[in-house]
């Protein structure tokens, strides 16, 4: 005889009319809270106003343990994830996006109207690259980089007038 495999698991089961054993367990727990604020209020223990207050968090907090789900999350779950998400530090994960955005402001003019710049040799790329390395070595372009600048094969003169200028701007910021 073969053996019987539930279908459903991710299901549970329900143990008295729609309600899961969880739920009957919240249920009967935050009733024996309510009950003990009534038995303390008969008592004189606690006001009327105090009584009612109290029984109604209660029974609210009851309620949203027994049957509050959002994406399949209970409430217990959400505290869980509240709690790690006020306490553990927050990583933030760069994903590169495609399309218009903020990055598109940073684009060369011509570039953004969509002109395709041609393929540079390796050696355009190499000097470029010589030039970069020594602005960040440097820390800022003076007289002696124009002149580096220059003595690089290939340069052309727009770039050393940009320099130029960029020496000016920083002179009279100092």
């Amino acid at each position: 005889m073969p053996a019987k495999i539930p279908q459903d698991i991710e299901r549970e089961d329900r143990i008295v009319g729609p309600l899961t054993l969880k739920q009957l367990l919240w249920i009967l727990g935050g009733g024996a809270i309510m009950t003990g604020i009534v038995r303390y209020w008969m008592a004189g223990y606690l006001y009327t106003t105090e009584a009612i207050l109290l029984s109604a968090f209660f029974g609210l907090l009851t309620f949203l343990f027994a049957f509050f789900k959002i994406n399949d999350l209970n409430f217990v779950g959400l505290l869980v994830a509240l709690v790690r998400f006020l306490l553990l530090p927050k990583q933030a994960v760069w994903q590169r996006t495609v399309g218009p955005g903020p990055q598109d402001s940073l684009l060369v003019p011509e570039l953004k109207k969509g002109a395709m710049k041609a393929e540079k040799n390796p050696e355009e790329l190499r000097s470029e690259l010589e030039k970069l390395s020594f602005i960040l070595d440097t820390g800022a372009p003076s007289s002696e980089m124009s002149e580096r600048i220059a003595a690089l094969p290939g340069q052309p003169a727009e770039t050393i007038e940009a320099v130029e200028e960029l020496e000016d701007v920083l002179a009279q910021a100092e």
